[in-house]
């Protein structure tokens, strides 16, 4: 079994995550990626106007806990761990979310402006399945 998944090349996009580019008031971006692979690295790729939403999904079809955890609550089955910078030429803001079962999607965690390079890690301790936006 897979006991984790790590990224550190980017020369294709992995085959559980998928790139989109999406307006509530046009079209115009619906065919754009809103992320490219960039080697060591991924970027949000060019929207069509300074309101575009460049979403970046990973799909975790869900977590196995150790035995011992069985049937406990609040404990740590998981982690994501990114780490990311901010480089914004105007308004600019990174979220995080995350989707349980398919269900609704909540922001965890958000970045306004430009930021310095930094690591963020999200514990999951919930058997399920997530998509993290």
């Amino acid at each position: 079994p897979a006991l984790g998944f790590e990224y550190k090349w980017w020369n294709i996009l992995p085959g559980n995550m998928k790139t989109s580019c999406f307006n509530v008031g046009n079209s115009k971006c619906d065919g754009m990626n809103g992320w490219e692979v960039a080697g060591d690295h991924i970027q949000s790729g060019a929207g069509g106007s300074d309101n575009d939403y460049l979403i970046l999904n990973l799909h975790i079809p869900g977590f196995k806990p150790p035995t011992s955890m069985t049937g406990a609550t609040g404990s740590e089955l998981g982690r994501i761990t990114f780490i990311f910078e901010t480089i914004c030429s105007a308004d600019c803001v990174l979220y995080f979310m995350a989707d349980v079962n398919r269900k609704n999607t909540n922001v965890v965690e958000s970045w306004e402006r430009s930021k310095e390079k930094q690591s963020y890690t999200h514990i999951i301790s919930k058997n399920a399945s997530f998509t993290f936006t």
